[in-house]
């Protein structure tokens, strides 16, 4: 019964903002556009004779220049070129530069992290062994106490490979004394 009131009241609600949506849309078209061409080239204009007041040289003054001072002129924009494309240059090598600097931090810290990772793994290896020594120990005492205690442990052993299990295939099988 809640799931068909919830349905009920979802329903609702979404027909109550799509009735809104209608009414604000019809309201938006109802009203008449604020814009007036006119106006933004009046506007223009007065932007322009700003501009032309504000500059240092007035409008269009390469074209009313002396032709014996064009040269000099050409020769500032040839320099200013110049010193723009030295600039691009310098700013391409500092960005190459940060670049390998990046790869280079990346590079040390994905061998930290690799470090880091197999230090774990080799605490891990070392906890295991040392776990598995005590455990050998453990065993190989219980069994050198149950030989001892059922008589058989007086002088050498015959079956080494009950007391101490064999480490390695390679490993001769000698018999230790039992004390």
């Amino acid at each position: 019964r809640r799931r068909w009131l919830k349905r009920i009241r979802s329903r609702y609600e979404i027909e109550k903002i799509a009735f809104e949506n209608k009414a604000i849309l019809k309201r938006i078209n109802a009203q008449e556009t604020q814009y007036c061409k006119e106006r933004w080239i009046e506007e223009w204009r007065v932007n322009e004779r700003y501009m032309a007041n504000i500059c240092t040289f007035p409008q269009f003054w390469h074209d009313r220049m002396r032709d014996s001072d064009k040269p000099f002129f050409k020769a500032l924009n040839e320099e200013a070129k110049l010193r723009r494309t030295q600039a691009n240059k310098q700013f391409s090598k500092d960005v190459k530069f940060r670049q390998m600097q990046q790869k280079k931090i990346k590079k040390i810290r994905h061998q930290e992290k690799k470090m880091k990772i197999e230090k774990q793994e080799r605490e891990k290896r070392v906890a295991l062994e040392l776990d598995l020594i005590k455990k050998l120990k453990s065993l190989s005492l219980k069994k050198m106490a149950s030989i001892d205690d059922s008589g058989k442990g007086k002088g050498k052993c015959k079956n080494s490979n009950t007391i101490f299990p064999p480490i390695a295939d390679n490993v001769e099988n000698k018999t230790p004394c039992i004390v």
